[in-house]
């Protein structure tokens, strides 16, 4: 589960997030930060669990100066960092995101994660704030086309369904 910059039509991207992943029935979660095509980077110093309420934030000071932030409201914890890059943002685009992601070259297995609610998703520009109401949506498939998720946007809230 993620929020960032572009990824769409620019080959940058400014992400910031939670993975989740299963293994041998524990669920473990880790907050990480990435400016692709640099590698991504994880926060040590904050806990998740499942329900928990957490807010993602990218903030593009300028193309090539951001902060990312990650606060977990249930255990009152938050991490931001300070970062730069020589890759420059195209500021096209804001994504809320939820996929499978790649560890050590193999995705990993999409597991049924119930429903993730981006609540109040918004992006701020120089002109001003724009909700999510009336984004594109993209739905996820397996290798067989089977869709994965149903997702809408409505009220300003991204809502993700696995089903």
């Amino acid at each position: 589960m993620w929020v960032g910059i572009d990824g769409v039509d620019c080959c940058v991207i400014l992400q910031t997030g939670v993975d989740a992943t299963i293994n041998n029935n524990q669920v473990s979660y880790s907050a990480w930060y990435e400016w692709f095509p640099d590698p991504s980077h994880t926060f040590d110093s904050i806990d998740f669990a499942a329900g928990d309420d957490v807010t993602l934030a990218t903030t593009a000071h300028s193309t090539t100066n951001v902060t990312v932030m990650i606060e977990n409201k249930t255990k009152n914890q938050n991490v931001t960092h300070e970062v730069s890059s020589s890759h420059a943002l195209c500021q096209k685009d804001a994504e809320w995101i939820v996929e499978d992601y790649s560890s050590g070259g193999d995705t990993v297995k999409f597991d049924d994660f119930g429903t993730v609610t981006f609540t109040g998703a918004q992006a701020t520009t120089g002109s001003g704030t724009v909700r999510a109401d009336g984004a594109t949506i993209y739905g996820i498939k397996d290798q067989s086309g089977k869709v994965l998720t149903q997702s809408s946007v409505s009220n300003g809230n991204v809502v993700i369904k696995h089903t």
